[in-house]
Parts: structure tokens; sequence; C-alpha cells
């Protein structure tokens, strides 16, 4: 079955810059894939920080390209909220970066393709593990 639209966490993007046939496979489930300016942002301190600065920024511009790029809108702090008081609630954490891109994903309605297994602790957020 084809979906809509798949949100890319960072790990995930990460996974298709380097080919991994898993990722491959799970991607042509969706008609297009997103990815949050968060994770962007993300990608953009890790080629900032390597040793090849220049060629990954221009790796990653190349792939963002197929992406669309979800941006924060008014009601995603609501979201954010919602998340983090459940969260806390039940005395879990996630990292606030995640938080934010849960809150997104809530918002647009979006299943999140991720390696990450604390996603799995937000209600109401569909996790798809690779």
């Amino acid at each position: 079955m084809i979906e809509a639209v798949g949100l890319f966490d960072t790990n995930a993007f990460i996974a298709a810059l380097n080919r991994e046939p898993a990722i491959k496979e799970l991607a042509r489930r969706f008609e297009s894939l997103a990815i949050t300016g968060i994770s962007v942002g993300e990608l953009r301190f890790g080629a900032m920080n390597s040793n090849r600065p220049l060629e990954n920024r221009a790796e990653q511009d190349r792939r963002l390209r197929f992406f669309q790029v979800l941006h924060t809108t008014d009601s995603t702090p609501d979201h954010y909220a919602r998340i983090r008081l459940s969260l806390d609630r039940r005395g879990s954490r996630i990292p606030a970066n995640d938080l934010w891109i849960a809150a997104l994903a809530i918002e647009n309605n979006l299943p999140r393709v991720t390696r990450d297994a604390h996603f799995a602790s937000v209600e109401g957020l569909t996790v798809l593990g690779f």
C-alpha cells in the first residue's frame, strides 16, 4: 500500500544518503517525502562539524530537493506542549528537538520514519522503524 507522505527523521535522511537498502525500500511506500526544518538544522550541524563540510552540505542540498520541508506553524507549540506534558506525566522524556519533530508529525498527521525508538512513547504518533 502506498501512503501519501512519509516524514523522515534526521537519521532516516542520513540512511538515505548512505543508500541503505532498508530505507530505500521503506521510502517506496510513499508518494512523497518530507523532513522538518529542525532535522535540516541537525543535518547542517553535522555537515559543518565534519571533515568535508562543503561536500556534505552540497550532497544534502541535492537530496533535499526531493523532500518537502515542514516548518512550525502557529499550532505547533500547542502540539509540542501537549506531547511534552503527556510524556512528563508518565515520567518519560525525549530530546527537545524530537519533541518539536513529533509535534510537526502529529500536526500534519504524518508517520515518522526513524530509528529512534523513543518516538514510540509519543501518543498519537505513527512510527515506522527501519
